[in-house]
């Protein structure tokens, strides 16, 4: 069944909330597709496609149950399994900056744009049509576009719609395309589980991601390109405020600033950033063992913003993996 707000809610308490989310990592997601094989074709493994997401649950299956995989081939989807949480979004963050300078020098009228939209986010509140209202940080996290093939030309046609009804509104079309651009509350497991998918009690990090991508925002190498106070002085006319990227962050549980329909997740999603028994999902010992007779490529993407690069070719040279590198596709 899907997740939903909704059928989350029928389970109660957010303990229970919290501990029926467990059961929708890689590691469960493997499992349940082994036993679908162990029926179905018992005498023969299956050729796995990971696209992204479905990269890190192929590395998984690889390390649970090798004898499953038949050959692998991943699309940027090689996950960051030699790195921290923390380490993994400093690597995100950083692409996100060169996503923000790329986009700055395409459609540079966009930098007083985006400096006015936050003015008036900080001047007065801006309802959305489907319930709450419309932050500096919301606004900000429209940057999770700049990742994909169109998401440049689709965030400036979205800012250019911005001041049609005058300079001191929002246009409708403008916050309905902010709405939709934006899905986490349609989609709350997309939200809820982000972090949880680089955890592992094993990893030598923190043992909880403790809201990693919040942590890693306020550190010094990042704080001050998504510090929204420059807009408010005026710096940003010539040295825009950037936007995130594909990070989950507290404030989006929150009813005021964030997502409305997440909020009843809240409690949840706080219990999960605290979790620190989180399973196994590589075993580095499987992968150079038994894994390593199976057949693995990948295309790793060059410019990814999802899944950082260097991250990834690590990971292929740890499991023989053969790469292709490239921005097509």
């Amino acid at each position: 069944s899907p997740i939903t707000v909704h059928g989350l809610g029928q389970l109660g308490s957010a303990e229970a909330q919290a501990e029926y989310l467990c059961h929708f990592r890689a590691d469960s997601i493997v499992r349940d597709l082994e036993r679908i094989r162990a029926v179905q074709s018992p005498d023969r493994p299956f050729a796995i496609l990971g696209q992204s997401y479905g990269g890190f649950c192929l590395l998984t299956y690889l390390s649970l149950f090798p004898e499953g995989v038949a050959q692998g081939l991943f699309t940027g989807g090689l996950p960051p399994m030699t790195r921290s949480v923390e380490d993994v979004y400093r690597g995100t963050y950083r692409v996100v900056l060169e996503k923000n300078r790329q986009y700055f020098r395409r459609y540079p009228m966009d930098v007083q744009r985006v400096n006015a939209i936050h003015r008036l986010l900080q001047q007065q509140e801006v309802p959305l049509p489907r319930g709450g209202r419309l932050s500096s940080r919301r606004f900000q996290s429209l940057g999770l576009a700049l990742g994909s093939k169109t998401g440049f030309e689709s965030l400036h046609y979205l800012l250019e719609k911005a001041f049609t009804e005058g300079p001191d509104h929002l246009s409708l079309e403008f916050l309905v395309g902010v709405e939709n651009m934006a899905d986490f509350d349609t989609n709350p497991i997309y939200a809820i589980l982000h972090e949880s998918i680089y955890m592992e009690s094993t990893r030598k990090s923190d043992k909880a991601s403790n809201w990693a991508a919040e942590r890693v925002l306020h550190e010094a190498e990042f704080s001050a390109y998504f510090d929204v106070s420059r807009a408010l002085n005026g710096e940003a006319d010539t040295e825009p405020v950037f936007f995130t990227g594909e990070m989950v962050y507290p404030f989006m549980f929150d009813a005021a600033d964030g997502f409305p329909y997440l909020k009843p997740l809240r409690e949840a999603a706080h219990l999960l950033a605290k979790k620190n028994d989180w399973g196994v999902l590589y075993d580095p010992e499987v992968l150079a063992g038994r894994a390593a007779s199976v057949p693995t490529a990948a295309a790793v993407y060059y410019d990814d913003m999802y899944v950082v690069r260097d991250f990834s070719l690590e990971v292929a040279d740890l499991t023989d993996t053969k790469v292709l590198i490239t921005n097509e596709y």
